[in-house]
């Protein structure tokens, strides 16, 4: 955007107005296949959130969550508690693998994604 430049993707016609729930499925395994990671605060098994953290797993992309009771289901499955990644982010530092600045950034990258996921999108004006 700072550029001038924007790229829409879609998995759907430009026709498509409403999505379904097969369709958020996926629009999430695309945006999922095209990240580095995934990260999922919670997954409920048999939920959308599930069932893209689980193509994301077979795919062999990583998926992080919160070694939470509520998240044993997923853990089992293959994703990784999201301390890992902070350890993982630590001990390239301390690898001299990445300087400062870049675990700084990491470490900011990680809070603002923590925070969109944290945050629900407000409804409508005609639903309010």
């Amino acid at each position: 955007l700072d550029e001038g430049r924007l790229l829409v993707l879609s998995p759907f016609d430009k026709s498509v107005r409403r999505t379904t729930s097969a369709q958020a499925i996926r629009r999430n395994d695309l945006v999922a296949a095209l990240a580095d990671a995934l990260w999922v605060p919670h997954a409920t098994p048999g939920g959308k959130a599930w069932a893209t953290a689980l193509a994301v797993l077979e795919r062999r992309q990583p998926v992080f969550t919160f070694d939470a009771e509520g998240n044993g289901e997923i853990l089992e499955a293959g994703a990784m508690p999201f301390a890992e990644l902070l350890r993982n982010a630590v001990k390239r530092y301390q690898d001299r693998a990445i300087e400062t600045t870049q675990v700084i950034e990491e470490l900011i990258a990680m809070a603002k994604d923590m925070r969109e996921a944290n945050r629900l999108p407000r409804p409508p004006a005609a639903l309010r």
